[in-house]
Parts: C-alpha cells; structure tokens; sequence
C-alpha cells in the first residue's frame, strides 16, 4: 500500500467514523458507546432524541463549489434547545506551541466543514435547520427535529446516542464526502464506488459523471439507495432504509493505466449546485 493511499484509508475511516461511528475493536466500542451524538446531513429529516442537559453536536461539510461558505443556523427553539457555539473549521490540523502541524498537512486536500455544538434545555420538540447561503439564496438545507426528552433511549420513535444501542448509522461509504480533491490509487481491473447523498433541496436530482477519461476509467452503473418515507422516525424495523435524503452510487472499473480525473455533479436547471472530484491514478500494481 502507498503512503497516499493510506492516508487515503485513514480519511475514509475518519469519515465514516464522523458520518455515524465506527466500531473496530472491543476497547474502541466502550469509546464508541460513550461518544456524544454528532449529526451529520446523512442523518438530515430524523427526529433525534436528547435529554436535558445532554451535549450533541451537528458536523456539516462545505460544498465545494463554496469552500469558504460556512453553513448557518436558521431555525431553533431556544426554550428547549441550547446553541453552545459554532465552529468553520479550516484546516485539519490545529497547531499548538507544542505540536506543529507538520509541513505535509498543508499539501493534502481538506473540506472545511461547520460544527454546532448544543445541549438539551428542557423537554419538549425544537425544529434544527441549517442553510448554506450563497448569493442571498439557499444552495443547501439541513433539517431535523430535536426532541429532549426524560429518557432518549426509551421507545423506538426517532435516534438517540450510541449508548442507546441503535447500532452504526453509517451509510457504508465506499468513497466519503470527505474524499473530495484526494489522489487514490487503483490497481487496473480494480472496480470501486463513490457515494453521495442527494442535495437535500433537489433530492430528487441524481449525481452524474461529469468528467472521466474513458481509456483510464469505465462507468459500470449508477444506483438509487432505498429511501425512507418522510416522517417515519420508527426505529424498530432494521430493514428500513436509514437514509431520508436519496443516496447515490456510482461504480466505476480501472481499464487502462494512466492518470484520470473523476468529476461528478448535480445540475438543475443548467446551472451545478454541487460537485465532487478526485483524481484516479491507475497501474498493474507491479510498484506496491
């Protein structure tokens, strides 16, 4: 395995990990059980459950057509929820006098994402709704419904905490949002998938392969998840689709050596409202 691809692996796990936890071994479950609830806008439309005083956090990444763009809060009651403070954070590495972030970090691509930090106040329901604003107009939302509560793993209507055992939220990210403007290398006849979930305000619009070099790189399909009915927040059948927003998947095979770049987009109305890119770098594998 090359140093870029671990890395690669690395960031895909974090991820992941960011997307709705990940569980690797039994010391890192404690771990996993313990974490605060972070929300992500894979989890856009859910009812979430909290209890008063309990600390959860909402982590949504910056399109990248508008890197710079923080998402904002519009919508929140805050006689039954508490915003603690909001973070855009820039960079993957946060220096101290003590550790420099090292040279290295600042070649390596970063989405910069908007964490919000809140706390339950009192029982009772609060809408949570985020918008990404560009140009005075909305290019995404993210919304949900915050439900504090005497006890959030009681029940089995809307999400709670990992301590409350629903299990792992995660979408089964082959190729993470976090991904984007990475090198990954592939191994000729290798075949892999990006997924993506739909703009939440055009859900109904797919991903689509904007740019590929069709000697490197073939598009072998593109599939629509399963999506959940709006406002089923009933967890007690498992074999629901998790996921309000439409997911995309789109499988592509490694047919020639080379270097291709990979684009995907979403257009409505002509005009691209959002973006994910990597560059592809194919070989026999002979150099690994």
């Amino acid at each position: 395995m090359t140093d870029s691809r671990r890395r690669s692996g690395l960031r895909l796990l974090t991820a992941i990990a960011l997307m709705g936890g990940l569980v690797i071994s039994g010391c890192l479950g404690q771990d996993y059980l313990a974490a605060p609830l972070e929300l992500s806008h894979f989890d856009h439309g859910w009812r979430v459950n909290v209890e008063r005083g309990e600390e959860f956090a909402v982590d949504l990444v910056a399109n990248p057509l508008y890197p710079d763009v923080p998402w904002q809060l519009v919508d929140f009651d805050p006689a039954v929820v508490a915003h603690r403070r909001t973070d855009h954070i820039t960079s993957q590495c946060m220096p101290t006098e003590e550790n420099p972030c090292p040279p290295s970090i600042e070649m390596e691509p970063f989405l910069p994402h908007t964490r919000f930090d809140f706390a339950g106040v009192a029982e009772g329901e609060s809408p949570l709704h985020f918008a990404l604003e560009v140009d005075g107009g909305a290019a995404d939302v993210t919304e949900f419904t915050i439900a504090v509560v005497a006890d959030a793993c009681e029940g089995d209507i809307g999400i709670s905490a990992n301590r409350c055992g629903l299990g792992d939220r995660s979408p089964n990210l082959e190729v993470a949002t976090f991904e984007h403007g990475i090198e990954m290398p592939v191994v000729f006849g290798e075949t892999f998938t990006v997924t993506l979930a739909a703009n939440a305000l055009h859900p109904g619009i797919p991903w689509q392969v904007a740019e590929i070099d069709q000697t490197v790189l073939a598009l072998r399909s593109t599939e629509q998840d399963p999506v959940r009915s709006p406002g089923d927040w009933d967890t007690s059948d498992d074999t629901k689709p998790w996921h309000f927003l439409p997911v995309w998947r789109t499988t592509f095979e490694a047919i020639g050596n080379g270097e291709s770049p990979l684009i995907l987009e979403v257009v409505s109305g002509g005009e691209r409202i959002d973006l994910f890119e990597m560059t592809i770098m194919v070989d026999d594998g002979t150099s690994r």
